[in-house]
């Protein structure tokens, strides 16, 4: 099959509205076209030299690099402190230092401690208090501390 061929049968598809075709000579050759339909076609980028406005999503995304995040070792029940009555390990303002006990996560009847790799300020608590997180999940946004050397 040629050139010419594939595109007389391109053109025959668009007039006929098949979006699909396969033509297959045993043991000679087999060919498919598949057409994309112009609602599932990808939109391509505007080559206008404008500058690009920045959504407030994107500003946050940027704001959130400069910013550590702890995640879950596991999957488990996320608690902020060791017992009910008591305070939660840490509160967003909070210095926190390396090692540090940050919160627990119980799994099967276990509590698992999750210590801070980090010095610096927690900034926003990711997780709910007795809700379940999964492997990996980010449950601290921390602002790391700058290195004094």
């Amino acid at each position: 099959m040629n050139l010419r061929e594939i595109k007389e049968l391109s053109k025959l598809m668009d007039e006929k509205q098949v979006v699909e075709l396969e033509i297959e000579e045993t043991g000679v050759f087999r060919t498919k076209i598949k057409k994309v339909s112009e609602e599932r076609r990808p939109a391509l980028a505007p080559t206008s030299a404008k500058p690009r406005e920045i959504t407030c999503e994107e500003e946050e995304q940027e704001e959130k690099e400069e910013f550590t995040t702890i995640t879950s070792p596991l999957v488990g029940t996320f608690f902020r402190a060791s017992a009910l009555p008591n305070p939660p390990y840490v509160e967003v303002g909070d210095n926190i230092s390396k090692g540090q006990m940050l919160c627990n996560i119980v799994a099967m009847k276990t509590q698992n401690e999750v210590k801070s790799e980090v010095e610096g300020e927690v900034v926003e608590v990711l997780a709910e208090n007795g809700h379940p997180v999964e492997y990996g999940q980010d449950l601290f946004l921390v602002r790391p501390f700058m290195n004094k050397n």
